[in-house]
């Protein structure tokens, strides 16, 4: 019998620190989700590397079957074929490396599924995801720059008289000279602080709009009859208008994330077990998430955990009226409320017509609708558009700001083609599916942490879903991540669940 080499037992050591790094990386991965895509996408390269080298080392390389590989590398393979007829090839496969990072779906369900993560990592991304709750909440409470509530006729920053209005009435004054601006002292020292013939550099908000300004400090500093912040002329209050977008750069990214983490929540909270501490610990989550997307004022995500919240309600057997009732009380508390403050933040209805975001989105639906008719095969190739718009008489001829189509269905179909949708719907009735069928298991075939992740990952694929109708999620890097994930670690208790019985 031929004894293992000092060699070989080396390389078996490397690979195992390898393995634990790996995993490191995929909780940093977890970690990282719900606040930078750069922490995310690059834990999960860590970790595939480190696991790579690893399967080298002991040459013994393995990634679980789906139920789901075939329409989601069909899905892949469709978009790679539709880059090769691509107006603009470069740009089209370039832009399959974001499509690529599905492969956090296999990674998340074989790593997950060796050691029993799942829960774990759930849970990490839930109360990871809360610090940016907290932080949503504290910038509530402190407001983000001064909101103008008075202007007088006569203000210095007013040049109604001479025809052009620099401020009115609700603008939010961000900034001064690049720096957050928290008082309107602050304002007037940056005024005093230059010499006269200078500007000072205003960043403000008017509605939902970013707009720079530059205010001449000679106009407000020869204000003689007047000192300090009264040479103004305007009133100010801390500003909590503003739309929540945590630490992402955009509301609806923020937005689209919390309704998938609310999501997970309120599984664990239909399915945790009769005990208070679990009930009135993810009932409070439950609300403090809710909470922060109502202050994001986005319409489509909110209405998604409303549809979230009662599919996971009608496909759950189990008799947990109490909780039910809960949720749906939580709902409908929160859809109005967030109706009415989407109302008073943003001036626009929940489902209201004229609303520019609303006929923005109508009139790229009608051109989209278009590009499809033309182009139903393998579509125009992803980017093409921005450098084919002018031809293709898109954004109204260039009269709207230049984007994508504000719908993931569209956009597959509009990059991909009508075969790309085909195959991208058939995979997420599938997923549905599979996770409906495992919610369905009798409680003696699996625990209820298994159950409450499942069903908590099938609720907030509904709401994706349900939202991507009027958002383009499916391309939001951010959101696509925290979505491979958590489907990954449903997959990885679903293999946990099949291999026992």
């Amino acid at each position: 019998m031929t004894e293992p080499s000092v060699d070989s037992g080396r390389l078996v050591n490397i690979a195992d620190k390898l393995d634990k790094a790996s995993l490191v990386m995929l909780y940093g991965c977890a970690l990282a989700a719900p606040h930078s895509i750069a922490g995310s996408q690059g834990s999960f390269l860590a970790a595939v590397l480190f696991w790579l080298i690893a399967c080298i080392l002991r040459r013994k390389f393995k990634v679980l079957p789906t139920p789901l590989d075939l329409p989601l590398l069909g899905l892949f393979g469709w978009a790679v074929l539709s880059a090769c007829f691509s107006y603009e090839r470069a740009q089209s496969f370039n832009g399959l490396k974001q499509l690529a990072f599905l492969g956090l779906f296999y990674f998340a369900s074989t790593r997950a599924y060796e050691g029993r993560h799942a829960k774990r990592l759930a849970l990490i991304l839930i109360f990871s995801c809360l610090i940016n709750v907290g932080y949503t909440f504290f910038q509530k409470i402190a407001g983000q720059g001064l909101r103008i509530d008075k202007i007088s006729e006569d203000s210095k920053l007013n040049r109604a008289s001479a025809g052009i209005i620099i401020f009115v009435q609700g603008d939010v004054l961000l900034s001064v000279d690049d720096k957050p601006l928290k008082s309107l002292q602050q304002f007037s020292d940056a005024i005093d602080n230059g010499p006269p013939r200078s500007t000072v550099k205003v960043n403000f908000r008017h509605g939902e709009l970013l707009l720079t300004t530059f205010v001449d400090r000679r106009r407000i500093q020869k204000a003689t009859d007047l000192v300090g912040t009264a040479r103004f002329g305007i009133e100010v209050s801390p500003a909590r208008d503003f739309r929540a977008q945590g630490f992402y750069n955009h509301y609806t990214t923020y937005a689209e994330v919390l309704q998938l983490i609310t999501s997970l929540i309120f599984g664990f909270l239909l399915v945790s077990p009769r005990n208070w501490k679990y009930i009135l610990g993810f009932t409070t989550l439950g609300i403090l998430f809710t909470s922060a997307l109502i202050f994001t004022a986005t319409r489509g995500p909110l209405a998604a955990l409303a549809f979230s919240v009662l599919a996971m309600i009608l496909v759950l057997q189990d008799q947990r009226k109490f909780r039910k009732i809960i949720l749906i009380g939580l709902i409908i508390v929160a859809l109005p409320v967030g109706i009415y403050l989407t109302s008073k933040w943003r001036g626009v209805g929940f489902f209201d017509m004229k609303d520019g975001s609303t006929t923005w989105r109508l009139e790229m639906w009608q051109e989209g609708i278009k590009l499809i008719a033309k182009h139903p095969i393998f579509g125009i190739g992803k980017g093409s558009e921005r450098d084919h718009w002018a031809e293709w008489g898109l954004f109204q001829n260039g009269k709207l700001p230049p984007g994508h189509f504000h719908s993931t269905p569209m956009q597959i179909a509009v990059w991909w083609g009508i075969p790309a949708l085909l195959i991208y719907l058939s995979f997420m009735a599938k997923a549905l599916y599979m996770l409906v069928q495992f919610i369905k298991l009798k409680s003696d075939e699996i625990d209820w942490q298994q159950r409450a992740l499942v069903l908590g990952v099938f609720g907030g694929l509904v709401g994706f879903n349900v939202s991507s109708f009027v958002h383009f999620n499916f391309g939001d890097g951010e959101v696509i991540m925290v979505l491979w994930l958590v489907l990954g670690l449903a997959m990885a208790e679903i293999f946990l669940v099949k291999k026992h019985l």
